[in-house]
Formats: structure tokens, sequence, C-alpha cells
């Protein structure tokens, strides 16, 4: 066969129109130009309210796309979810639409509240907490009751079902552009139809949730594409998933933890980011919180994986410490200066140790203006509430 002859340079660049106009016709609302489609991340990123995390990602987490949280148990994967709604209602407020998919166990509304997020208790259990305090000859004070009630935004909760069904009221969710965030928690412990079906003593089939996850994994890729009209999907797709021990160990060089669901989900998602514990914060004797290290080991959207740092969770805050944090992190940007114990912001003195400078910031309401100069002095250009 002879070679296709090329077209002229001055020619090159009407032939490509043409065939673009071409496939725009043959295909509509599915081929578009450079010019004629925007990244969905950069019209909105959810910030985790972590000040250095958010720094590394570009803002926040993308919309558009899915975020895993991976870590071991009781490492704060949860809470990071909750935090990271907490973050989206402070800042949009009743505009604001969740969904959390489980497939592990149902959300669990009372810790959420203990995080900060509102979301309403139903009768039965405002009912059951007021019965403590019956129980004690007590009333259960209006404004507690108020607070279990409230709700900020729209809040859809799907219980745990089969995968089959958990995962395509997922993909339903995220298709219809409806919500801000969905969580599907978890991908490590979901129940096949068939083995639902089976009993416990039959033979377990092998791969059957890797298989689900490969079919799920396709769906939501399309589930996020852009509409006939070129706008994307601003949906983020927050996912968790456990790291267990890896009892295949034969070679000493193989990984001592394994993450399950299949190598389908490793593809799919546009953030990975690990958590692990590395040491206790303690009062004296007494252990008050835990220091735990995050570190993107995947990163897809405007950034590069690589990027590591802590933070301190402490058990009376539910969470950490954002002024503390906020000012060791300013403090490596030059936006907080620091000269011996001392702190100084915009030449002032703010106080001696991190904990007298967060006193000062809290009493002058200086905790937004910080942050932002700390994201523009790291030239990430965003709003951080």
């Amino acid at each position: 066969m002879p070679p296709r002859k090329k077209s002229a340079p001055a020619e090159s660049g009407n032939t490509t129109t043409a065939v673009i106009n071409k496939l725009k016709s043959k295909y509509p609302g599915k081929v578009f130009s450079a010019g004629e489609y925007t990244m969905p991340w950069l019209l909105k990123r959810l910030p985790t309210g972590i000040l250095d995390l958010d720094i590394a990602l570009g803002g926040g987490l993308p919309a558009g796309g899915m975020t895993f949280l991976t870590g071991k148990q009781g490492v704060g994967k949860n809470w990071m979810i909750n935090q990271i709604i907490r973050q989206h209602q402070q800042r949009h407020g009743d505009a604001t639409s969740v969904a959390v998919v489980s497939t592990e166990m149902v959300y669990d509304k009372e810790f959420a509240q203990l995080c900060g997020v509102k979301v309403a208790m139903s009768d039965q259990e405002v009912g059951l907490l007021r019965s403590l305090y019956e129980e004690n000859d007590e009333a259960m004070p209006p404004e507690y009751e108020a607070q279990l009630r409230e709700q900020i935004g729209s809040f859809v909760t799907v219980p745990p079902s089969v995968a089959e069904e958990s995962l395509q009221i997922a993909i339903d969710l995220i298709a219809s552009r409806e919500f801000d965030i969905v969580v599907i928690d978890s991908f490590g412990s979901m129940l096949t139809e068939h083995d639902d079906e089976t009993e416990l003593t039959d033979a377990a089939r092998v791969g059957g949730a890797a298989l689900l996850n490969t079919k799920f994994a396709k769906k939501l890729n399309a589930a996020l594409g852009p509409d006939d009209d070129g706008n994307p999907n601003l949906t983020c797709v927050l996912a968790i998933n456990q790291v267990r021990d890896n009892t295949d160990r034969a070679n000493k060089y193989s990984p001592k933890t394994v993450e399950a669901g299949g190598w389908a989900l490793k593809h799919a998602r546009w953030v990975t980011i690990e958590l692990s514990p590395q040491a206790k914060v303690r009062d004296g004797d007494v252990v008050t919180g835990k220091t735990i290290r995050w570190e993107i080991t995947k990163q897809k959207a405007g950034g590069h994986e690589g990027a590591q740092g802590t933070y301190d969770y402490l058990f009376k805050l539910t969470g950490i410490d954002r002024i503390v944090h906020s000012v060791e992190v300013a403090s490596t940007y030059g936006v907080i200066s620091r000269k011996g114990a001392w702190y100084s912001y915009e030449g002032n003195q703010i106080g001696q140790g991190s904990g007298q400078a967060a006193a000062f910031i809290a009493e002058n309401g200086l905790l937004q203006k910080i942050e932002q100069d700390t994201l523009k002095a790291a030239n990430v250009r965003c709003s951080y509430g």
C-alpha cells in the first residue's frame, strides 16, 4: 500500500478542523475541542481544613473525580471524611448536598456531630437520648434537642446492602450531578449477591468483589464525564478502603500490607491519601491524642504525588487544633515569623509559643486571613473558609 500523502502545512489545520467537525456531527456532545471543555477541579475544590494537606492538593480535594482514603483501622479515615463534609457545610450552607453510601456499617451520625457535621437525628434517636435524661428525672435541654435535629443542606444516607445494589445507587447519585459529595464506605468489606445467597459453609467464589469493582470503576468514569454541552460533573467522590496485613510474605520484599478491592480501583481514583499512625500525644502520663501522618500517593488533578505531613488528632476536640496547626504551617511559609519562642505576624508579636500565638489569633479572628495568606505564599489560588 502506498504511504498516505501528508497534507501541506497550510492545509493541515483546515483538514484537522474538518475531521473534528465531522466527529462532532457524528457524535454530538461527545467530542470537544480543548477550548470547549473545562477541567472540573479548576471550578471547585473541597478543602480538608488541614492547611498543609490542602496546599499539597492545590487547594483541596478535586471535584469531578474519586479520592481514596486508605490506612489501617483506627487511623481516622472516617474523621477525615466528616472533616471534609463539615468544611463544605460551613462554606456553602444550605446549598450543600451530601450522600453517604455505606457497605460496612450505617453512617454514624453521633460521631459525625462530634466532628462538627450538621446532620439531623431521627425522632427515634432523639427519643432514646431524651429517655436518658428522664431516667435521672431531668428534662432534655431544648437547645440540645435543637442541636441534635440541626442539619445544613440535604443529606442522604444509604444503609448497607449487597454490593451490587450499593454501588449502583452510588453510580446513580453521581450521575445525577445533584450532590457535591458522594461517600462510599467502604470497598474493603462488600458483600456480593453470590456470597449473600450462599451458606457460610459453602466454598467461596474467588475474585467476585474484585470483578464487581472493575465494573464499578468503568461505570464511574462514564458517570463523571461531561454532559452534552461539555459541562463537567462537579461531584467529589470520597471513598474509604482499609489496608490489611499481607499474609503472603514468602518473599521478604513483599509489601507488609495490602489494599483490598481489586486493581481497577487503583486506576480509577484521581487522588489517594494514605494515613498512618506515628505516635501518641501525651499530657504527662495521659494519652490525649495521636499523631497521624498523611501522604499523597497518587495525584492526577493538577499536581503530583509524594507530599506528606502530620497532624495531631486530639480526643477532647474530636479532631485537630486547627489554629495551632495553621500557625505551624504558616511559619514554614514565612507568613508568621518565629524568633526563638516568639511568634510574630505582620511585624507584631502575637505570643510566646504556639499556644499563646493561637490564643491571640482566636481572640482577634485572624485565622482565616492567616490561612489565606499562607495559601497565597504557597502559590495556591483558592478560597479557604
